[in-house]
């Protein structure tokens, strides 16, 4: 039943909500901060019950009556509210007002003219992406190859697999659809599978569109919060610069949805560490990057990075032990993802296709090979002239250089390394791979730059706008 489903997602979104909101300091100034925290909670919501299914899967392998898993889904919603609301306390702190910076648009002059034609720019961009997205939706139901071959398989074998629904796990005839793979999409797909009653294909391709929805969101949202309306859709319509993002998502890959998680991650992280930051949005970011590790292997690189730049910003901005404190605060949401993340690859006894088929020579051979690194950079060239749109790649830098700068760089310098950490670890991974490396380049290099094409978007409007949301002036100041 339907039905079923959408309380399953409502349950999702209500987890997410109730530690999202109550983490974080109050922000009614800006409605469009509202929209980046309910990004965030969709994200962190459906992450916490994907964790939960694979326990009841652990719990009651042989149990498959959906309304007593409804009930402990449900259970586990109204768990985490009571958690959230009894044991953390609510920040009710304001954010002081700031001048908002200097921009293309700052002159009345052509405000209104600009503003519209963005607009309009906007509407046929959204529109065209949605024709391209639902088209080749229609025409790859099933999605491309990781979706039928990793994900979609993993979440049959959970729903329809009984007692041996495990065996995709620890089978190793199944070594191609890579046991050891973090499990956030599978465990959500089959979650909704298991309360529909079906194993629809609409399942999978509407957690992909969401993804991608989410991300449009996040981007639009914190544009406009931060700046307004003309930067949050800048930053919004730049995320088709690379129109791979669209056929991504309409042939379910992993990526966008771990795209989506390393944006919302960089926001709190951004907003975290912002003059007069609140240390609870550095927590949420920890939580949507324990989401992000537990959705690919990436995702692991990804968060510490993204732990490590906030040490080494913070301790440049102010002190170490600040810094630590930071950390701490990421930490507290990180954790629990990490632990069930490292804990599932510990159980599993196929290793990682990477690291643990090759010796630790191999590896600094592959290291000390000039060759690899002339293909490496080549591709990379390859790819930043051939992947963007050029046109959408220009207005974008023409927007971000015609507009003013800001007084605190510690959020853009936040988002800049933990990008520039997590591309010398994929760059290192290309190093060391034991695979065919033209194979490797090929088939997952683009992919990597649409994981990190929209925080790449965030990195460059940080360096325009101020990571402080300005209260309306009924909002006292703290």
């Amino acid at each position: 039943m339907m039905a079923f489903a959408l309380i399953g997602i409502a349950n999702a979104v209500v987890t997410g909500a109730c530690l999202v909101f109550r983490i974080t300091p109050q922000t009614a100034a800006r409605h469009q901060m509202l929209v980046v925290k309910a990004c965030t909670a969709l994200i962190v919501g459906f992450a916490i019950h994907s964790v939960s299914y694979l326990c009841w899967r652990v719990a009651f392998a042989d149990i498959g009556e959906r309304i007593a898993f409804l009930l402990w889904d449900s259970c586990v919603t109204a768990l985490m509210c009571v958690l959230a609301y009894a044991t953390l306390p609510r920040s009710r702190r304001a954010w002081p007002a700031r001048e908002r910076p200097a921009t293309l648009v700052g002159s009345r002059s052509v405000s209104r003219v600009v503003s519209w034609s963005l607009f309009s720019l906007f509407v046929i961009v959204v529109e065209g992406a949605a024709v391209i997205l639902f088209d080749q939706a229609a025409y790859e139901r099933f999605g491309a190859w990781d979706a039928w071959a990793i994900w979609n398989l993993k979440a049959k074998w959970f729903v329809l697999g009984g007692n041996a629904w495990s065996r995709v796990l620890t089978d190793p005839s199944f070594v191609n659809a890579h046991p050891d793979y973090p499990l956030l999409l599978p465990a959500s797909v089959a979650r909704l599978w298991m309360l529909s009653g079906t194993t629809s294909a609409i399942v999978p391709q509407a957690f992909g569109c969401a993804a991608a929805v989410t991300t449009f969101a996040l981007l639009l949202g914190v544009g406009w919060a931060l700046c307004g309306p003309v930067t949050g859709i800048v930053a919004a319509t730049s995320v088709f610069t690379i129109p791979q993002f669209v056929w991504l998502t309409a042939t379910q890959y992993a990526d966008i949805p771990l795209s989506c998680s390393y944006l919302a991650t960089l926001i709190c992280v951004a907003v975290g560490v912002g003059h007069n930051g609140h240390r609870g949005w550095l927590t949420v970011g920890g939580l949507v990057a324990g989401a992000a590790l537990w959705t690919k292997n990436e995702g692991i690189l990804f968060a510490g990075s993204a732990l490590l730049a906030v040490v080494i910003v913070q301790s440049a901005r102010a002190t170490f032990a600040s810094a630590l404190i930071s950390a701490r605060s990421i930490l507290v949401g990180l954790l629990p993802f990490f632990i069930v993340s490292i804990g599932m690859k510990l159980l599993i006894p196929t290793g990682n296709d990477i690291l643990s088929h090759q010796s630790f020579s191999t590896m600094w051979t592959h290291v000390t090979d000039t060759s690899r690194h002339v293909a490496i950079l080549s591709h990379m060239w390859f790819l930043a002239r051939t992947l963007p749109d050029l046109i959408g790649l220009l207005l974008l830098l023409a927007y971000v250089v015609s507009s003013g700068r800001v007084s605190s760089l510690a959020p853009a310098a936040a988002t800049g390394v933990t990008l520039a950490l997590t591309s010398i670890g994929y760059y290192a991974i290309f190093l060391i791979t034991p695979n065919d490396l033209t194979w490797q380049l090929t088939t997952s290099g683009s992919r990597l730059a649409v994981q990190m094409w929209p925080s790449v978007i965030l990195a460059l409007m940080l360096w325009t706008v101020d990571a402080t949301v300005r209260p309306t002036s009924h909002e006292s100041r703290p």
